[in-house]
């Protein structure tokens, strides 16, 4: 048994709580108990002048925020492909394998 940590990232908060439900009742049926931390979101900002000629003080401003989760829980790796077939295009998963001491 190898120890796993999902790094789980998304720019629509709502995809990435319904995912974190989805694969936290998958692996609760599997009988392996995740541990689940919440990290602080990302805020990229932009401003855009809307005319750069004559009208410096118009502009516009964006923002693109960041959603990040964090799981571990250790089980085969063989299982693993199974959760990710049905991953979102909306979310981003980085796979840290740790073997346990």
């Amino acid at each position: 048994m190898k120890k796993i940590q999902l790094k789980i990232e998304s720019l629509d908060n709502k995809v990435l709580a319904l995912y974190i439900k989805f694969l936290i009742k998958v692996l609760c049926i599997c009988q392996i108990t995740p541990k689940v931390f919440y990290l602080p979101h990302i805020i990229k900002r932009f401003t855009f002048l809307k005319s750069p000629h004559v009208f410096k003080k118009s502009k516009e401003h964006f923002d693109i925020k960041k959603h990040r989760v964090i799981i571990i829980c250790s089980f085969n790796l063989q299982k693993l492909k199974l959760f990710l077939i049905n991953r979102p295009s909306a979310i981003k998963i980085k796979i840290i394998y740790k073997k346990r001491g």
